[in-house]
């Protein structure tokens, strides 16, 4: 199975969550981000909501997930040849599947059918690293218990749509930056999704 394959399927596993285990219940309290140094999972309740209100509209119908990131990124990724278009198997939308020499494998994903307040409504189990808007716009980013090597951001693009970026990082050295890696890859695509490329 190659890399990119993985990244879709996991990209699966992620939106339906059927095959979690071991998750806690998250705890009442504060609103604020689950401190990212935590090992503890927790499920998203209102303390997983992006506090940022989107600066305007990007509708992902119709978009090409595979153009997102331009060409003059490739080399900080890592990149030396196009996504591979494909379909996520679990919401049945386009993705567009990345698989960079040393760094990561990465899936790009435009979900039209579920906004970012499936985030926060207790649907996923996930470990929240924050909540930092990505170039004004809400997101959310997380990790799960499994696997370890994944990070994933989910970008407040319109209402009930998300720019979904799931990343799996290839070495242990670029291990603790994998949430760091996921978000500059949401803020690549986001820039060419406002007209920036």
């Amino acid at each position: 199975m190659t890399l990119a394959r993985k990244g879709s399927l996991l990209g699966a596993i992620l939106i339906t969550g059927s095959t979690l285990a071991g998750c806690s219940e998250a705890s009442p309290g504060d609103p604020r981000p689950t401190n990212a140094n935590s090992s503890s999972t927790a499920t998203t309740e209102p303390s997983g909501k992006p506090t940022s209100e989107r600066p305007r509209e990007i509708k992902l119908n119709g978009q090409d997930p595979c153009s997102l990131i331009p060409q003059a990124d490739w080399a900080k990724f890592e990149l030396e040849k196009p996504g591979k278009p494909g379909v996520n198997p679990a919401s049945k939308e386009p993705l567009c599947g990345y698989n960079s020499g040393g760094l990561a494998t990465f899936d790009l994903t435009l979900n039209s059918k579920e906004g970012i307040e499936v985030w926060d409504e207790g649907k996923r189990s996930i470990h929240i690293e924050g909540t930092e808007a990505i170039l004004g716009f809400p997101a959310i980013h997380f990790t799960q218990s499994s696997p370890k090597s994944a990070c994933s951001v989910a970008v407040d693009v319109a209402d009930g749509q998300t720019l979904d970026i799931l990343v799996i990082v290839s070495s242990r050295e670029a291990l603790p930056r994998k949430c760091e890696i996921a978000r500059e890859i949401a803020e690549s695509a986001m820039k060419t999704l406002l007209g920036g490329n």
